[in-house]
């Protein structure tokens, strides 16, 4: 739990504009360089598609409209990608505002795009208006579109591997004319209202020619290094049969456990409070661990069970991303509970993990029962003595002291602080912190009282 209750948006130097109903929050004023972010080096022997690549820039480029879109469709594995990466990377110098590239199958696109404003361009997303208004995922992303650097030029977005459109609509940008949109995407006609490429597979002789150019150079397109040099892409077809053949696999089960317990060491790295180069570091497993918490779950061990959701969970609530915190937080408790019973110490700690999301939203009085059942089961688990107990009763205390509650909170700290001295000494850290908190609250209180 903090110690502080955030009210309100502060970006030093920045100002803040209220225009025709909407907040605008300008972060301060600096000379800005394009990011030109393509994650993919491309494959060196690009054959065909000449006609396509024409098609998409005159439709995206030369096309005045407010959002254009370009939805290169086609079945897995005949290029999309391949033909996006190419026409991003030779135009460019056509789009002086910078080119962002978003995998919009794997993560929540609304997230991707924060993320990349703030680990692309240093800026810091607000979490709140400037009346304390926690600002919604789709507010948050609007900011960002508002908010692009640099400010003026067209803008490349790529959004690989749609699936849904309906998914990602109200992340896309409404009133800017500088953004152009590429989607790539399985689906044919996935909007009329969209400007649609279809792809089929190369004519014979195309085919022919790329895969000469590729055992020719020795390249291995069909696993390629990405340009961060930190992970690989499969080739969808690669990637189809290699599932096929694993559903088959008699030692599936081996396999699923050795990846869940690779992604739950992850997991456990994530801190409650990660700074922005730790979720840059980690970004790239996120997609794996929402594949772990949503469709392997029954291969993680027991006491991993809470690290498959609580890392997720603290990945987006460090970022302000509470939207996308909160089912992970709730999924922790629901899991848990069904698994391991409504009496684990680990109903305790996903119950308080809910419960500091709230308060960090200043959500107090749906936090405040969460509390008070996680310090009722672990004093039912734990005995009225145990450390853990001092620690529910400090969070408890907190979120009364954020309300000015200060009367409730005052005996709570004093419980806590008692345990902590008796139990774990009175220089143990735990010990100090309730010691502060109780300091501050008194402090608080002969303030309110002055």
């Amino acid at each position: 739990m903090t110690n502080e209750n955030s009210q309100g948006i502060n970006i030093k130097g920045g100002k803040n504009e209220i225009k025709d109903n909407t907040f605008n929050f300008y972060p301060p004023e600096k000379p800005a360089t394009a990011v030109n972010y393509i994650p993919y080096l491309g494959i060196p022997h690009f054959v065909g598609r000449s006609e396509e690549l024409e098609a998409i820039h005159e439709k995206l480029y030369a096309q005045n409209n407010t959002v254009a879109i370009s939805a290169v469709s086609g079945m897995g594995g005949v290029g999309k990608t391949e033909l996006a990466v190419k026409y991003a990377r030779e135009h460019t110098d056509d789009y002086p505002g910078g080119i962002c590239w978003l995998n919009a199958r794997d993560a929540n696109l609304g997230a991707g795009i924060i993320q990349f404003v703030q680990l692309q361009m240093g800026l810091e997303v607000p979490q709140q208006d400037f009346q304390g208004n926690v600002l919604t995922l789709v507010q948050q992303v609007a900011w960002c579109w508002q908010n692009w650097r640099p400010s003026e030029g067209l803008v490349l977005v790529v959004l690989d591997d749609v699936t849904e459109l309906k998914e990602i609509k109200e992340f896309l940008p409404k009133t800017n004319n500088r953004f152009r949109i590429l989607i790539t995407t399985r689906q044919r006609r996935i909007d009329i209202n969209y400007a649609e490429i279809s792809l089929n597979v190369l004519s014979e002789d195309e085919a022919l020619s790329l895969l000469k150019g590729i055992l020719g150079e020795h390249e291995r397109h069909l696993i390629e290094r990405l340009q961060d040099e930190a992970s690989y892409k499969v080739h969808p077809l690669i990637r189809e049969f290699l599932q096929a053949k694993l559903t088959e696999s008699a030692e599936i089960k081996e396999f699923q456990q050795a990846f869940t317990n690779t992604f739950m060491e992850i997991a456990q790295t994530i801190p409650q409070s990660p700074t922005l180069e730790f979720i840059d570091s980690v970004k790239i497993a996120i997609p794996h661990l929402t594949e772990v918490a949503e469709n392997l779950i029954d291969a993680v061990s027991d006491e991993n069970l809470i690290w498959a959701f609580t890392g997720l969970a603290w990945f987006y609530n460090g970022q302000g991303l509470y939207a996308l915190a909160e089912p992970w937080c709730e999924q922790s408790v629901s899991a848990i509970k069904s698994r391991l019973g409504e009496n684990h110490p680990d109903v305790a700690t996903s119950l308080n993990n809910l419960a500091a999301l709230y308060n960090s939203q200043g959500r107090y009085e749906a936090a405040e029962p969460l509390l008070i059942q996680a310090l009722e089961l672990k004093k039912q688990l734990l005995g009225e003595n145990h450390p853990h107990v001092a620690i529910s009763l400090n969070n408890l205390a907190e979120l009364y002291r954020s309300q000015g509650r200060y009367e409730a909170a005052e005996p709570l700290y004093l419980q806590a602080l008692e345990i902590a001295e008796r139990v774990l000494g009175t220089n143990h850290p735990n010990t100090v912190t309730i010691r502060g908190n109780l300091e501050y609250l008194r402090t608080q209180m002969g303030k309110s009282e002055g």
